[in-house]
């Protein structure tokens, strides 16, 4: 089967050649491992850094060759186009913030960004231009203005998808619905609207694997089943059991995609990233 194949058939309830292999976001750390070089792509604190200081066409390349790269190294049977790793802002005379210290910076409007160790994002933080707006309930009946796009960003996407275009196409109808946190209460919501997939399940204490799947699992395809948490602060041997557990309970009669619950963020250990991929080639056969 093509990942094309594959995905349909896990969206549709039929049975793959194996169980399709997905991830919604693969962080930079992660990603720089993979390729043995730097990278932009979801470096989302470096990016921003490099936007202000006018260098768009160094992060446009790298979001383009670097995506393309992570795909050709990684099966993955999904392509995902997440934040920081195809938009680029468009080029302005304005001048970049000021920076304050090593990791705060203001710009001439008053706004405060601050950037985090924890995450390697940048946020602002403070913003009085915003918090000075008066709005009526008018503002909120009209039309959202567009913020105008660089013309790069639709170039990466139309590469990445023309390189991988004979096995990555549209899926026409099928609504996948990404969340980051636990919302399994919401499922039967997510299934009444129309949903094919939920990305990524979080099994809990309440509701393990094994219990999504014996009450979900006929209705909506599962993608997930591998704790970030495990990935970033457990051992292989956790990683493992995540990997077994998931293709034990959610595998069978189809409806699964295997990934990370919710993504490969910032600070996962990149052993056990190897060894998530080493199980699943492992099991991921039907």
């Amino acid at each position: 089967m093509t990942s094309k194949e594959r995905v349909l058939a896990a969206l549709e309830g039929r049975i793959p050649d194996r169980v399709p292999y997905g991830e919604f976001a693969i962080d930079f750390d992660t990603v720089r491992k993979i390729l043995g070089h730097e990278t932009h792509l979801r470096a989302k604190a470096k990016s921003q850094i490099a936007f202000w200081e006018g260098r768009q066409e160094e992060v446009a390349v790298s979001y383009l060759k670097d995506h393309i790269e992570l795909h050709e190294r990684l099966e993955l049977d999904i392509i995902t186009f997440p934040m920081a790793t195809w938009e680029i802002p468009s080029e302005t005379d304005q001048a970049p913030p000021r920076k304050i210290n090593g990791n705060t910076w203001e710009d001439k409007c008053g706004r405060v960004f601050k950037y985090s160790e924890a995450t390697h994002d940048i946020t602002c933080v403070k913003d009085p231009v915003n918090e000075a707006k008066k709005y009526s309930p008018e503002d909120f009946a009209k039309e959202p203005v567009p913020v105008p796009g660089d013309e790069r960003s639709w170039k990466i996407l139309d590469a990445v998808i023309q390189k991988f275009k004979q096995v990555h196409q549209k899926f026409g109808k099928k609504i996948i619905k990404h969340c980051c946190g636990n919302v399994n209460s919401l499922l039967d919501f997510f299934i009444e609207i129309g949903y094919d997939a939920y990305q990524s399940i979080q099994p809990t204490a309440a509701m393990d694997i094994c219990s999504l799947k014996r009450k979900y699992g006929e209705k909506i395809t599962l993608w997930g089943g591998v704790a970030v948490e495990n990935l970033m602060e457990g051992s292989p041997k956790d990683v493992r059991w995540d990997v077994r557990r998931a293709m034990e309970c959610a595998k069978p009669g189809g409806r699964f995609i295997l990934g990370t619950s919710h993504s490969v963020a910032v600070g996962s250990k990149y052993e056990n990233f190897m060894v998530m991929l080493d199980e699943d080639h492992k099991l991921c056969a039907y």
